[in-house]
């Protein structure tokens, strides 16, 4: 299979399952000064380009997974800023999301199969030791895959991880008690109206232009770009999974990233991550909510960089 180092390439991939995956990749350069005055980019494409002189490295892939809100897009202040710095990427669209397909139907959205499809990718790129950064639903697929033996990673990032009371953090505290009622009206709600009255296109949603916009006007967005039935059926997988008693199976280093705003909905699933996963770091980024990679694009890269670089030092 050819590959190119030299421009991050914009691709989809079928899985076994029949579902079209898109994805962006870029396979990093050898040379920082050769990264300057040579980068172009297309106001058509959004791609970019380095200096075909440039070769690959052997630096860590950093695999970059979303969440349930948003698509490639708001990880393009992390690509821009990996991609000046050299390291090679991957951001895999979920299915249901961005330029994935969209599917009508319910099991295909479970955390456990959507884990399958990002793995199938992986391996079809032939991608080994990389670092898994994973935000809120791409944090629990990560766990997940990390727990049944899908990965090759090295160490792992979880952004925003919500592995109990996610009424809290999506909604409200107060909603907490009233769960079984909101899953009803609303998850069921969503994924069977989703189902019955779904459309046959979807915009893409720019989700980095929206970077300073309130919870509800994502919430919104995410409303007009990603089908309801993608978006009922994995809530409902999110709350029906259980990771908490296999988490101790992961042995590898781990950072978890909070936003400061964060903190008191995520405080039980952080008790129980840092008393079961090998967490070297923890950050929690000032001023800063949910929505992380969106937020502080620039502090959160550097934070990764610092792990990967603190990981090869104890080694």
């Amino acid at each position: 299979m050819k590959t190119k180092i030299n421009t991050i390439e914009e691709k989809y991939f079928t899985t076994s399952q029949g579902y079209k995956l898109f994805y962006m990749i870029f396979r990093g350069t050898t040379k920082k000064s050769e990264l300057k005055n040579t980068t172009n980019k297309s106001e058509l494409t959004n791609k970019l380009k380095l200096s075909t002189k440039s070769k690959t490295n052997k630096k860590l892939f950093i695999v970059f997974q979303h969440g349930l809100t948003g698509n490639h897009t708001v990880w393009n202040g992390h690509m821009n800023y990996m991609f000046e710095q050299g390291y090679p990427f991957i951001i895999i669209d979920l299915l249901g999301h961005g330029n994935s397909q969209k599917v009508i139907g319910r099991k295909c959205y479970t955390i456990e199969n959507q884990g399958d499809y990002v793995w199938q990718v992986l391996k079809h790129e032939n991608i080994k030791n990389y670092i898994f950064v994973g935000q809120c639903l791409g944090a629990l697929i990560c766990l997940h895959n990390e727990i049944v033996g899908k990965t090759n990673s090295k160490a792992i990032v979880l952004i925003g991880t919500p592995l109990r009371k996610m009424v809290s953090v999506f909604i409200h505290p107060l909603a907490e008690p009233f769960r079984p009622i909101l899953k009803i009206l609303f998850v069921y709600f969503l994924g069977i109206f989703g189902m019955i009255f779904s459309r046959r296109k979807y915009p893409l949603i720019h989700y980095y232009n929206h970077h300073k916009a309130g919870r509800i006007k994502v919430f919104l967005l995410d409303m007009i770009g990603t089908p309801k039935v993608a978006y009922g059926w994995t809530i409902e997988s999110m709350l029906n999974i259980k990771l908490i008693p296999y988490l101790n199976k992961i042995k590898k280093p781990v950072l978890l990233v909070y936003g400061e705003h964060d903190m008191d909905q995520l405080k039980d699933s952080y008790g129980q991550l840092t008393h079961n996963l090998n967490v070297k770091r923890e950050v929690i980024l000032t001023g800063v909510d949910h929505l992380v990679t969106l937020r502080a694009p620039i502090q959160l890269s550097k934070e990764i960089i610092k792990f990967i670089n603190e990981i090869k030092h104890n080694t």
